[in-house]
């Protein structure tokens, strides 16, 4: 609700809802003329701020989405691969993308 009342834009990441750019106080992000293209989005100036307070300043992110879990037992394997979009269950050692 906080990150909302502050103009917020949601988007999805990793199955994470997370804000994405703001639109500014008082303003409705979903309102804003939202311009894909290749070049600067219509938003690039409010996104281009909070990029420069993080290399000018001191921020605090959340990075929730990019937790790692140690899944471990004899059914590891069949619990991630209840969980997962994809065939994740292999040999111990290996990386399954």
């Amino acid at each position: 609700d906080r990150l909302e009342a502050r103009g917020a834009f949601f988007r999805d990441v990793s199955g994470w809802e997370c804000a994405d750019w703001y639109a500014g106080q008082g303003r409705d992000p979903n309102k804003e003329p939202l311009v894909l293209s290749w070049g600067r989005e219509s938003w690039f100036p409010q996104w281009e701020a909070e990029h420069r307070a993080c290399r000018e300043g001191v921020i605090l992110m959340d990075m929730s989405f990019m937790s790692k879990f140690l899944v471990q037992g004899r059914d590891a394997g069949v619990l991630l691969n209840r969980i997962s979009t994809a065939n994740v269950n292999g040999d111990v050692g290996k990386i399954v993308y």
